[in-house]
């Protein structure tokens, strides 16, 4: 996950939590659904930003649009000799990794969810990860959209590395492994 500099990240945030609050409303009090909505708006975005960078121009109406414009608009404004491509590529892994911290917290804070980590957010939310980047791979298949996939991917992998690797050591200690054959990795000591 490429770390944008902090005072990025302001300019990003506010358009971040409109579309969680979306995810949040769409949701309700549902579970299982937000995959599909995950998806729906992850794709969203991917699509906005393709049409921004081949076309010049998109839609600007939606939270999710808004969202791209601004990933545009804050890459374009910091990019290192013109290099606002680059830049945008690790503005959307950021606005994603947010985005999908934000929405099961948010879940919580509104009393629909009681803990904002189980097996199946983690599941639901690597299968819209994967989904939207196998979604993205239609013609034409150019360099950026190439690079969108890649960075999907890579909102996906480090989500495994970061979260869901925690919760899984966390829940070995308190349930035992499922592994019990001499080739494997054991939890990481807790902190």
């Amino acid at each position: 996950m490429p770390y944008i500099r902090r005072e990025i990240r302001p300019e990003i945030d506010p358009y971040v939590d409109f579309v969680a609050e979306e995810i949040v409303d769409e949701l309700g009090g549902k579970t299982i659904e937000l995959g599909e909505v995950y998806l729906k708006k992850l794709f969203d975005v991917c699509n906005t930003l393709y049409l921004l960078q081949a076309l010049g121009g998109a839609p600007n109406r939606s939270n999710t649009e808004k969202l791209a414009a601004k990933l545009l608009e804050v890459s374009k404004k910091h990019a290192e000799e013109g290099a606002w491509r680059e830049g945008i590529l690790g503005n959307l892994n950021y606005a994603f990794t947010r985005l999908i911290q934000v929405v099961p917290k948010k879940l919580v804070d509104r009393g629909l969810w009681k803990q904002s980590m189980r097996y199946w957010v983690y599941a639901v939310t690597a299968g819209a990860l994967e989904a939207c980047a196998h979604k993205l791979q239609t013609e034409p298949l150019d360099h950026f959209k190439v690079a969108l996939i890649g960075v999907v991917n890579d909102v996906k992998d480090e989500y495994k590395r970061r979260v869901n690797a925690a919760y899984e050591d966390e829940q070995i200690r308190k349930n035992g492994d499922v592994y019990d054959g001499p080739y494997r990795t054991p939890p990481s000591p807790s902190s």
